[in-house]
């Protein structure tokens, strides 16, 4: 069903979807999940003059378990499963995963990194993630996480790319006879490159 068909349903109807959503067992997806959704959702309806209750609503949303033994038990990477990664990595997977290792952000927001978000600091750098957003805030990387975004960097001025102030800091792959070189990353993709690649050598 699509988002006009949705909202021209009458109240209860809408609801009773809602609800139905919610509380289906098959789905068995997380709360904070279903939290985003209940919110657009909410958003939607709001700004089309839909009018719910949605405290009650809200009350539908409950904790599943969903099947995946880490979920909500995130931690951050050990010595020895960094060094294993790190030993099977190209350049931009090394610098993708040591990023990520010594400033704690999130991989989502690791596409949306531009050279500008960037300031050395001595041997560090200091970065500035979701920069321009409300959610904007500071972090610093190690020096030898330092160090490899130096060496990507240079690896990619090499192969041809030019790198300015609104370069990303890790784009996608490509070769000396790519045309266009140093496009960003779309979607889910680092994330996907990233867990499989963590998968398959852990």
């Amino acid at each position: 069903m699509d988002l006009n068909s949705f909202l021209r349903l009458d109240q209860q109807e809408i609801s009773n979807i809602i609800i139905n959503y919610l509380v289906e067992e098959k789905k068995r997806i997380s709360r904070q999940y279903k939290v985003v959704i209940f919110s657009a959702i909410k958003h939607a309806c709001e700004m089309n003059d839909v009018i719910l209750n949605w405290k009650k609503l809200k009350k539908f949303i409950k904790s599943d378990k969903t099947n995946n033994s880490i979920n909500g038990k995130d931690r951050g990477y050990t010595h020895e499963e960094i060094q294993k990664i790190l030993g099977f990595s190209d350049q931009r997977l090394k610098t993708a995963f040591l990023v990520l290792a010594s400033t704690g952000i999130r991989i989502g927001a690791l596409q949306s990194i531009r050279i500008s978000d960037l300031e050395r600091i001595d041997d560090l750098y200091k970065i500035t993630v979701y920069s321009g957003d409300r959610e904007e805030y500071l972090t610093f990387c190690t020096p030898e996480c330092a160090k490899e975004i130096d060496a990507y960097l240079d690896y990619r001025t090499r192969r041809g790319e030019t790198i300015t102030q609104d370069s990303y800091l890790l784009v996608r792959k490509f070769s000396q006879i790519t045309k266009v070189k140093g496009k960003p990353f779309k979607g889910k993709a680092p994330i996907t490159i990233l867990r499989v690649h963590y998968k398959f050598w852990t």
